[in-house]
């Protein structure tokens, strides 16, 4: 019996004990939450790391890992590096990096806070970057401004810009963010320079951010396919005398407004032949070619095969649409590689694929200046009227159509593979160094 009772004290404590110590972690667990929830809107002022750049930070709760929030970071970042390629007087800003980054978002807890450093409002967080990434923004930032100063010579001048953003695809851990995004951006011509009002193009980058002290840090950037002609925004990294030197190929106004009316009258002598020929293949209509162009830079025609390096098949079907007829071999599939035929593939067909002339740079080239009978010539950038191909070699093969050419004779360039809708000639050519350029003159028959 004595057993017994002292069991059951002895169980009646145990039961006590338990008691109190669930009651005190509870109370624990209370008091951590609400350390945690003070400490995700805590606001710092000017905090200095060696990770991050300095500025003012607000300390991002969980909800700000979101995609979001990212792509509109990422936004931000580009917009700043963009601009670089505006006219200052237009830009509105003091120098390269007087003005911080920052991005808007919904605050998630109190709309306006205070501390002992004074008012903050919690919609405004400054973009981090880390001290590579920074620095290189630097030097590309001012590669963009003198690529900017040397086209303007040219007279390709932008005033404004919009972009927009889509989210690609992200990977959102602890302490890294792995963000990739296609963006569309607009550059605007100036309205008296006489050409396109814009110029627009689409690319695909990703991000990668590291969860460092002060918050989310993007530490690195790229371009999905850096070895494509580069965005109008991707600094080229040369000196202004080295642009300068590559943009000898197109000279200066006066050069091309002469070449402009040598080719108007190589165009009324091949005009004036074609009458006394019977019977003539055809005339070449460069508006058509032109118009298919515009519809179809950033989508693909269905009626055609396409391909993920789709610029030459993109350039031949505007061809096509001006005139240019196929040329079929009699066994397809044997004969592709043969620069004498020229014929676009069946969209849903593997067993009739395109001829190697008709999506190739190089078998492209080899049929229009040699096999195809179609008055095309090599000839100079002074030369250019819409309608005409425009090719380079070297460390990247590429096929443009002139979509826009001016009275002082500039040309804009239109093109798949970082689809790309009226890039100033004079601007890819400064921006892309090291490349050959290759100017194929439709001279209007076959």
């Amino acid at each position: 019996m004595l057993k017994c009772a002292l069991c059951k004290k002895a169980a009646t404590f145990l039961m006590v004990a338990f008691v109190m110590v669930v009651f005190s972690s509870m109370s624990v667990m209370a008091q951590a939450e609400s350390v945690d929830v003070e400490d995700s809107i805590a606001l710092y002022d000017l905090i200095v790391s060696d990770e991050a750049v300095i500025g003012e930070f607000i300390q991002l709760p969980p909800t700000f890992d979101s995609p979001d929030y990212f792509v509109e970071l990422i936004r931000q970042f580009m917009e700043r590096r963009t601009s670089a390629l505006i006219e200052p007087s237009r830009r509105g800003l003091t120098s390269s990096f007087d003005v911080p980054l920052h991005i808007s978002v919904e605050p998630k807890i109190n709309m306006n806070m205070s501390n002992e450093f004074g008012n903050f409002n919690s919609s405004s967080i400054v973009i981090n970057e880390s001290v590579s990434i920074l620095s290189y923004e630097k030097t590309a930032f001012n590669s963009l401004n003198d690529l900017r100063d040397v086209v303007s010579q040219h007279g390709t001048i932008y005033v404004a810009f919009d972009s927009d953003l889509i989210l690609l695809s992200y990977e959102i851990s602890d302490n890294v963010a792995v963000i990739s995004v296609e963006m569309f951006t607009r550059l605007y011509f100036a309205s008296d320079a006489g050409g396109p009002p814009y110029t627009a193009w689409y690319d695909e980058r990703e991000f990668t951010f590291n969860r460092m002290r002060s918050g989310w840090t993007m530490v690195s950037h790229r371009l999905l396919d850096d070895t494509l002609i580069r965005p109008l925004n991707e600094p080229p990294h040369i000196s202004r005398e080295q642009m300068a030197v590559e943009l000898q190929i197109i000279g200066d106004a006066e050069s091309r407004a002469r070449g402009l009316y040598e080719r108007v009258e190589l165009e009324r002598v091949e005009l004036e032949s074609l009458e006394m020929v019977p019977f003539s293949s055809g005339r070449f209509n460069r508006a058509a070619a032109v118009n298919y162009a515009r519809e179809w830079w950033n989508r693909r025609n269905p009626f055609f095969a396409s391909y993920d390096l789709n610029c030459t098949n993109f350039v031949s079907q505007a061809l096509m649409a001006g005139g240019w007829t196929e040329v079929r071999a009699t066994f397809p599939m044997f004969q592709r590689q043969n620069t004498r035929y020229w014929w676009p593939g069946h969209p849903r067909d593997p067993l009739l694929p395109s001829s190697w002339s008709f999506i190739g740079v190089n078998y492209f080239r080899d049929f229009a200046l040699n096999n195809s009978g179609r008055r095309t010539v090599n000839g100079s950038s002074f030369l250019l009227v819409i309608g005409d191909v425009v090719q380079t070699t070297g460390w990247m093969q590429h096929t443009m159509i002139v979509t826009t050419v001016t009275a002082d004779g500039r040309a804009f360039l239109t093109y798949n593979t970082r689809d790309t809708l009226d890039a100033p000639l004079a601007h890819l050519i400064a921006g892309n160094p090291g490349l050959t350029w290759h100017f194929l003159l439709n001279m209007g028959s076959w």
